[in-house]
């Protein structure tokens, strides 16, 4: 039964199956940071022509 006790695979769900609270809070946190990340790109508009001025 070592196998099962020192699997970190097995040891991760057994955690998030514990403490869902805990991964509902990375998860938003992650929304979070991931939105605002994107706001603070700058937004480009393609309009799907290129075109050249001379």
């Amino acid at each position: 039964m070592g196998f099962y006790r020192n699997n970190s695979v097995f040891e991760f769900f057994d955690r998030i199956f514990k403490k869902p609270a805990d991964l509902l809070m990375w998860m938003f946190t992650g929304i979070i940071i991931t939105s605002t990340f994107l706001l603070l790109l700058p937004s480009y508009s393609y309009n799907g022509l290129n075109k050249k001025k001379k």
